[in-house]
C-alpha cells in the first residue's frame, strides 16, 4: 500500500506540477473516484492497466469487507470454542448489510456522506482506543511484576539422579504411562498439599474435569484469597505427535502440562514423583504469593483466552 501510494501519488504530483496535466489535478478535487483512470490515461496500455487496477481494487475492497463481517459476527454471537468463528450464516448476514449501508449512503450523497458516516461511526470508538490502552498498559506491568516474582522466588529443579533427570527430558510417555504419573503421584499430591493448607486456614480444593474424547482428566488445584487473584495449578493431558529425533517406535505420546492463572507454564509431569509434584507445586504457589505481595490490590490476573494459555494442538485419538 505505501509503495502503492508512493509511487502513483508522486507520480501524478509531477504531472500537474512539472508537466501541465492540470485537469488531473482538478479531477481530484472533483471526483477522486475516477482520478486513477485519467492518470493511468497518460500512460501506454490503458486497457490493460484500468482492467489491472480495477481487479485490485475489487479484491481489495471485498477481502475487507469480508474481515469487517467477520470481525461483527463474531462481536454479535457467543461462541462456545474460542478457537472456532462464528457460524458462516451470521457471517453472510453482516456482508449483505454492509453492502446495503454502503450503497444506500452512496445513493444518498455520494463518496462524501459515506466518508462522513464513517467518521461518525468511528469517532465513539475512539473510546474504546483509549480503554483498550489503559488496559494494555495495566495488564504489561502485572506482566512485569508476574516476571519480578519468578525471579525472587526461584523454585528448586526436581531432584533425584542425573540419569533420572535425563529420563524425564526423553520421556515420550503413552497414555497407560501419563495415567499412572496421575494416578500414583499427580493426584494424591495435590490431595495432599490442599489438604495442608485447609489445615493451615486457606480454601483450597482439587477437581477433576472429564474431557470428552480424553480419558485422562484434568486435575486442578484451586487456593482461594480474599480479595486477591486465587492460585491455580491445572494438569492438563495432550496428545501429541512424536518428534523425529528422539529414538522412540510410537507415533504418539501424552505430555501432562501444567497450567496457571495466566497461562501455560512450560512443563511436562510425566516421570514426577509425589514429592518432586508438591515441590513443583510450592515454587508456582509461592512464586504466587510473591506476586501478591509485589502487586498490592490483590493483583487481579485473568487467565485469557487464545494467548499464553493455550493448549498445544492436539491429536485426536485414533
Amino acid at each position: 500500500m505505501m509503495a502503492w501510494m508512493s509511487i502513483f501519488g508522486n507520480s501524478g504530483i509531477e504531472m500537474v506540477a512539472n508537466q501541465g496535466v492540470v485537469e488531473l489535478g482538478k479531477e481530484a478535487l472533483n471526483s477522486p473516484q475516477t482520478t486513477i483512470y485519467t492518470f493511468l490515461e497518460q500512460y501506454p496500455y490503458i486497457g490493460v492497466t484500468a482492467s489491472v487496477v480495477t481487479l485490485l481494487g475489487v479484491v481489495f475492497f471485498i477481502t475487507s469487507a469480508d474481515s469487517g463481517a467477520l470481525v461483527l459476527a463474531n462481536f454479535t454471537s457467543i461462541l462456545s470454542d474460542v478457537n472456532h468463528d462464528a457460524p458462516i450464516r451470521l457471517r453472510i448476514f453482516w456482508s449483505v448489510a454492509i453492502g446495503l449501508v454502503t450503497v444506500a449512503l452512496l445513493m444518498a450523497g455520494g463518496l462524501s456522506a459515506l466518508q462522513s458516516a464513517v467518521v461518525i461511526t468511528a469517532l465513539p470508538f475512539s473510546l474504546v482506543i483509549f480503554a483498550i490502552m489503559a488496559g494494555m498498559t495495566r495488564a504489561l506491568k502485572l506482566e512485569n511484576t508476574k516476571a519480578d516474582a519468578r525471579q525472587h522466588v526461584s523454585g528448586a529443579a526436581p531432584g533425584g539422579d542425573w540419569r533420572e533427570r535425563l529420563d524425564r527430558a526423553l520421556d515420550t510417555s503413552n497414555r497407560a504411562g501419563a495415567a499412572a504419573t496421575i494416578e500414583h503421584a499427580i493426584r494424591p499430591a495435590l490431595r495432599q498439599f490442599a489438604e495442608e493448607l485447609e489445615s493451615r486456614g486457606q480454601t483450597a480444593t482439587v477437581t477433576e474435569e472429564t474431557v470428552e474424547g480424553e480419558p485422562l482428566p484434568y486435575l486442578t488445584l484451586q487456593v482461594g484469597f480474599d480479595d486477591a487473584a486465587s492460585f491455580v495449578y491445572q494438569v492438563r493431558a495432550h496428545r501429541l505427535r512424536t518428534p523425529s529425533f528422539l529414538p522412540v517406535d510410537d507415533d504418539y505420546y501424552v505430555r501432562l502440562d501444567v497450567y496457571l492463572t495466566e497461562g501455560g507454564a512450560d512443563k511436562d509431569l510425566n516421570g514426577y514423583t509425589r514429592g518432586q509434584v508438591i515441590g513443583d507445586v510450592l515454587a508456582e504457589y509461592e512464586r504466587h504469593l510473591h506476586f501478591l505481595a509485589l502487586a498490592g490490590e490483590g493483583g487481579n490476573v485473568q487467565a485469557m483466552p487464545g494467548s499464553v494459555g493455550e493448549p498445544p494442538e492436539e491429536i485426536a485419538p485414533a
